[in-house]
């Protein structure tokens, strides 16, 4: 994975968006299709997840979750897996060559509705900060210490769900871990380590097929 330049700049203001819709129609239906496939990628309403089956048995304390909370609390994870997953897929594109589509339609258009569409906490108004964060400490720990995306990945989820939601967080290597939430860090690694073997390569094919269905669309 190579470092991304630009910070905030690569995900464009509600404005923009907007525009980019109204100039083609027909991309935002491939991107809603696409996203519709990273969603079911990420089995977004799928219980048996490791982390998510953990928070919904205990929540974040002794008390089991009504079902408000529960809810809450498997979104906010989710959320956390789906930044690694587009992360990973960012990285895709320069492997392949494909620098152009990761700026003008994946980091564009297929960003920031991907991420619309979770319901966070009320509080968090800096979703776009938040992603851009995790994905650049993604890039940069793919880099110089691979090693450590897991232990990333662990801290960004016990944040998450322990700390009332999302925020921006850098990576602290000698992060550690309470009894608490001993379980659900485990359990994390283990879902990440699952999903990037089996279900991340799903997503891969899926972005191709995406361009290439764009490209037949277009051509036409």
């Amino acid at each position: 994975m190579s470092g991304m330049a630009g910070g905030l700049a690569m995900l464009p203001r509600m404005k923009e968006r907007a525009e980019l819709e109204a100039t083609g129609p027909e991309l935002a239906s491939h991107v809603d299709g696409f996203v519709d496939v990273l969603l079911s990628v990420l089995v977004f309403r799928n219980p048996t997840i490791e982390g998510v089956s953990f928070l919904v048995r205990h929540g974040t304390g002794s008390q089991r979750p009504d079902g408000a909370s529960a809810e809450k609390l498997r979104t906010c994870y989710l959320f956390e897996l789906a930044c690694y997953q587009l992360s990973a897929l960012d990285a895709w594109h320069p492997e392949h060559g494909l620098e152009r589509l990761r700026d003008t339609i994946f980091r564009a258009v297929i960003l920031p509705r991907f991420f619309s569409i979770f319901d966070l906490p009320n509080h968090i108004i800096n979703l776009e900060e938040i992603v851009v964060s995790r994905m650049e400490a993604y890039h940069q720990l793919a880099v110089k210490s691979p090693a450590d995306v897991r232990s990333y990945f662990m801290q960004a989820v016990i944040g998450s769900t322990f700390g009332g939601g999302p925020r921006v967080e850098a990576y602290t290597p000698d992060y550690s871990l309470i009894s608490e939430n001993m379980v659900l860090a485990m359990a994390a690694l283990s879902d990440l380590t699952a999903f990037a073997t089996g279900r991340l390569p799903l997503c891969y094919g899926a972005l191709g097929s995406f361009y290439t269905r764009l490209y037949s669309s277009t051509s036409r």
